[in-house]
């Protein structure tokens, strides 16, 4: 019996992983553990500065208490920008681990030397998201008309047009109950998701290879890259679906740790109340929610981001520059 490729894609990662001269798990908990790291200290510095900035009162620490805020969001917006220049980086040691070029820690810090490109290619990448977004919801939006489901809306819509003056229509807007509202939402709900998903899921397969090419190819741009990853992908995003579906529990426990980091918010919901405050609770789930993923990761990332790599490596031409 033959194996199928996903299976060997993982059989190999694995055995890359065994044979690396540097440890990949140790690679990765560097990698894990300073994103945690930053993630961690921003939030507590933000409710340092939260709770500075509110003990500032009266005119004369408006200053104060203005810079304060200034440090919060300026600190925030830092890690947010530098983290994916970061996550370029382990692509590149993924990339070296399915070649056996044994990649060390200075790999990590790759993604920063190719700033450009990979700005171009994120920056490139949303355009396209949201164009998408906006073909999504056209469609979704006149599937919606033409079908039964618009009658209340069309029906509301015709009133307020009869009611002639705009204090009218602003009248009718609030007399209208909120289960009213509700309804007419939920009853868009499924013309605008269907859509999106049918056009950003292959979409999203499309360019997934675009992180490998930027940082395979020293000497490519953000366009290249794109265009690239639009010729490897063609007649294989079935196969790299059904990676991600021998991976299901990888993703799924993916979710747990995530539902960990949140579970200050996620308790209430389920009728659950803490006795401390809101700041030491969402302090304490995010430090535990960081360390079950810093687990994780050292745990079964290695063998998942190579596996990946030697997905893109079995697709992308065979040529000297390769050799990183």
């Amino acid at each position: 019996m033959s194996v199928s490729l996903q299976k060997q894609l993982l059989l190999d990662a694995d055995d890359a992983v065994q044979t690396a001269t540097y440890s990949p798990r140790k690679l990765v908990l560097i990698h894990t553990g300073v994103l945690a790291a930053l993630n961690f200290l921003a939030l507590a510095l933000q409710f340092v500065l939260s709770g500075a900035s509110e003990g500032v009162g009266g005119l004369s620490g408006l200053g104060t208490q203005a810079m304060l805020e200034t440090a919060q969001v300026v600190l925030t917006f830092a890690v947010q920008i530098l983290t994916p220049f970061w996550e370029f980086g382990l692509v590149l040691a993924a990339l070296m681990l399915c070649r056996r070029q044994n990649p060390g820690p200075k790999a990590l810090v790759s993604g920063f030397f190719r700033f450009g490109p990979v700005l171009r290619l994120m920056i490139l990448e949303a355009v396209i998201y949201f164009a998408a977004v906006l073909v999504a919801a056209q469609v979704g939006s006149f599937v919606y008309m033409l079908s039964p489901a618009s009658q209340p809306l069309v029906e509301l819509t015709e009133q307020m047009m009869e009611a002639g003056s705009d204090a009218a229509m602003l009248e009718m807007l609030e007399a209208l109950d909120d289960n009213v509202v509700k309804s007419l939402l939920m009853g868009m709900l499924p013309y605008m998701l269907i859509p999106a998903l049918v056009i950003i899921i292959p979409l999203s397969y499309r360019l997934r290879l675009a992180q490998y090419v930027v940082m395979d190819e020293q000497r490519v741009g953000a366009f290249y890259a794109l265009s690239q990853s639009l010729r490897l992908t063609r007649r294989r995003c079935l196969q790299l679906l059904r990676l991600d579906l021998r991976l299901w529990w990888y993703y799924a426990l993916q979710v747990v740790v995530l539902a960990v980091c949140y579970g200050d918010m996620l308790l209430p919901l389920l009728g659950v109340t803490l006795d401390v405050s809101s700041e030491v609770a969402s302090l304490a789930f995010y430090a535990v929610g960081l360390a079950l993923q810093l687990g994780l990761h050292w745990w079964k990332m290695p063998q998942v981001m190579t596996a990946y790599a030697g997905f893109y490596d079995r697709l992308c031409p065979k040529r000297a520059e390769n050799t990183i």
